[in-house]
């Protein structure tokens, strides 16, 4: 799927998705909807850390939800 492109998410107005991709250890944020996919894409490493928009303040490392 190219980036940017996760068009459930996109398609039911979900405000925020989290793909966890084990096979490239990275993580990556889709944010913003629109009908395309979203406007948002954040792609994270070990290391980061990332918050969700509906708990801001809970921040977590991209490490540990890698595992």
């Amino acid at each position: 799927m190219p980036p940017g492109q996760m068009p459930l998410h996109a398609r039911w107005g979900i405000p925020e998705a989290w793909l966890v991709d084990l096979a490239q250890d990275r993580m990556e944020v889709y944010r913003n909807p629109k009908l395309e996919g979203s406007r948002e894409v954040r792609s994270l490493t070990r290391g980061e850390r990332v918050a969700s928009v509906a708990f801001p303040d809970l921040e977590l490392r991209v490490g540990d939800i890698l595992g």
